[in-house]
């Protein structure tokens, strides 16, 4: 199991972290042919269709496999979800009428419905709930410059409704996989090696291609969509090569990458011997599956190959922004963090500076903070220099600062000095001290050692003794 942590920032000043949590990877177990080309995935599930055995199978853990559903409608070999989970299924391959099979979720409620215009459909993805009043889409896409959008609602009713659109799309015989849409707007994948993210199509017109998906990979087709805390993300597939094993997840919102190429190799079920053993080739199928608004599955895989199942998780996050005059120290600690969570912030100067306090007024170098909103500190430093120094321990040294800090560090015990006779080194410069810092590794302090500082304001002793 992986977890990769990286920042998002969402508008109306609203930031969250996305961390994406790989649940399980299985081997093919037998699925591996030409005719179970094509995965989907709803809730834990992942789902494929036989064309052979006019069936569709699902697993919940990449191992067991389950029969869900036996007709011989079930005939094609393009298979999808709409968002509700129940299964469309691409019938009667190759023929013209095409016929598109819907099975509504849980149930054996069914409908085979044809439709005229496009004798290929390679390609399958739909969006809402093809059985209920509201409705949803199904995209037909095969190798031509031609999309199909069925918008459908109670599709297994004596009221059923299909309205066929044709749009058309540019490049013919260029492969394209529709993401997600409706029958005005659609996110595509176009297959093509030069591609850089998902193209956005208004009325069948390219407005343009989607900017911030890093490492897109143009060369496959896969993909998926999905809201969460109000913002769009896309999953995607990374990498020069189809069967890189990786896909990553970008905040379209703000166009920003929020999940740096998470891998899905498998890491538990290896028995394949293949050339490619190890590998689930995330470049040919990935979909998600929303959870709840903060929470997605990302399901990935192929027939070939194996799958795996993922869960992506957004989680509310306030920003800690620190800042200081970088030729006189540093800063530790600023990033974003999740909501109510205690973190560290220090302040480090540089040789000649000292830590003088933060912009709040916290004169405490090192501090502890619990996050409830995005902060934004300034460290201040001040120059000072040494005047004196030496060593008053076996391992302790001390040193005398410009501005008037007697400074005591290193590790043990210090010396013992005699009244009169016998002065500590720093005694002839005692007028000089108005603070006194000992640290943390220092275990005692020697007698008479502050003679007469009788200019001594504060003192600062450490843990250790």
């Amino acid at each position: 199991m992986a977890t990769f942590f990286v920042a998002t920032s969402m508008l109306a000043q609203t930031k969250t972290i996305a961390t994406v949590e790989k649940l399980w990877s299985g081997e093919p177990l037998g699925w591996a042919t030409a005719d179970t080309r094509q995965w989907a995935g709803f809730g834990e599930y992942v789902y494929w269709e036989s064309k052979a055995n006019h069936t569709i199978y699902g697993t919940h853990d990449g191992v067991t496999v389950d029969t869900i559903y036996t007709n011989d409608a079930i005939d094609g070999t393009a298979f999808c979800l709409d968002d509700a989970g129940n299964f469309i299924v691409e019938g009667t391959f190759p023929s013209t009428p095409s016929h598109v099979f819907l099975l509504k979720h849980d149930t054996t409620a069914h409908v085979d419905i044809a439709i005229t215009g496009l004798a290929r459909t390679d390609i399958v993805t739909a969006t809402g709930d093809v059985f209920s009043p509201e409705g949803g889409f199904v995209f037909l896409y095969g190798n031509s410059a031609n999309l199909l959008v069925l918008a459908i609602k109670n599709a297994a009713a004596a009221n059923q409704e299909v309205i066929v659109k044709e749009i058309a799309i540019a490049g013919s015989n260029v492969q394209n996989y529709v993401i997600a849409g409706d029958t005005t707007v659609q996110y595509v994948q176009r297959r093509s090696s030069g591609q850089t993210g998902f193209d956005k199509y208004e009325n069948g017109v390219n407005v343009g291609t989607i900017a911030g998906m890093t490492g897109y990979k143009g060369s496959t087709l896969s993909g998926a969509m999905v809201t969460l805390g109000g913002k769009l993300f896309a999953v995607y597939p990374v990498g020069s090569v189809n069967y890189s094993s990786e896909f990553s997840v970008v905040d379209l919102t703000n166009g920003i990458l929020a999940v740096d190429k998470a891998d899905a190799s498998k890491t538990t079920f290896c028995a394949n011997t293949t050339t490619r053993a190890n590998v689930i080739d995330v470049g040919l199928f990935a979909n998600a599956t929303k959870i709840d608004d903060n929470n997605t599955y990302i399901q990935v895989g192929n027939g070939a190959d194996g799958t795996a199942l993922f869960k992506l998780t957004i989680t509310a996050a306030a920003e800690v922004s620190l800042s200081c005059n970088e030729a006189q120290g540093r800063v530790e600690g600023g990033g974003l963090y999740p909501e109510n969570e205690v973190i560290t912030i220090r302040a480090i100067a540089n040789e000649g500076y000292k830590f003088v306090r933060w912009s709040d007024g916290s004169t405490d170098a090192e501090r502890t903070i619990i996050l409830s909103q995005d902060i934004s500190l300034i460290a201040e430093f001040t120059a000072y220099s040494i005047i004196a120094s030496g060593t008053c321990g076996p391992n302790l040294t001390w040193q005398l600062s410009s501005d008037s800090v007697l400074t005591i560090s290193g590790t043990g015990r210090m010396d013992n000095y005699v009244y009169l006779t016998d002065f500590a080194p720093w005694y002839g410069k005692r007028l000089k001290i108005s603070s006194i810092v000992i640290g943390n590794s220092v275990t005692s302090i020697g007698e008479w050692a502050f003679y007469e500082c009788s200019s001594l304001i504060s003192v600062t002793i450490g843990n250790s003794v």
